[in-house]
C-alpha cells in the first residue's frame, strides 16, 4: 500500500526587479515540468497563478525599495514556512 504524499505547495514572488532571473528560471522549461510533478505552484504573478492560503516555500525575487514592498514580503514571510531570496537583486 502506497501513502500518498502532499505536493510541496510554491509561491515565487516579484519586488523590485527587472524580473530577469524568474524569467531565466521559467526558461528551463523541461526541467521545470518534472520538478512541478512533486510541487504545486500556488502563486505566481508572471504567469497568471494567484490560489493563496499557506505556502510550504515563498520564492522572492528582487530588493526592497519602498514600505509597500517591506510589507508586503512581511506578509508574505507569514504565510510560508520557508522564504528564499532568488536573484542577483534579492
Amino acid at each position: 500500500m502506497s501513502v500518498k504524499k502532499d505536493k510541496l505547495k510554491i509561491g515565487i514572488f516579484s519586488l523590485s526587479s527587472c524580473e530577469g532571473c524568474l524569467v531565466q528560471m521559467l526558461n528551463l522549461e523541461d526541467y521545470l515540468l518534472e520538478i512541478f510533478e512533486n510541487l504545486s505552484l500556488v502563486e505566481c504573478r508572471i504567469l497568471g497563478v494567484k490560489n493563496g492560503g499557506e505556502i510550504d516555500v515563498a520564492i522572492v525575487e528582487g530588493a526592497v525599495m519602498s514600505d509597500d514592498e517591506e510589507k508586503r514580503l512581511a506578509k508574505i514571510r507569514q504565510k510560508s514556512k520557508i522564504l528564499v531570496a532568488f536573484g542577483d537583486c534579492a
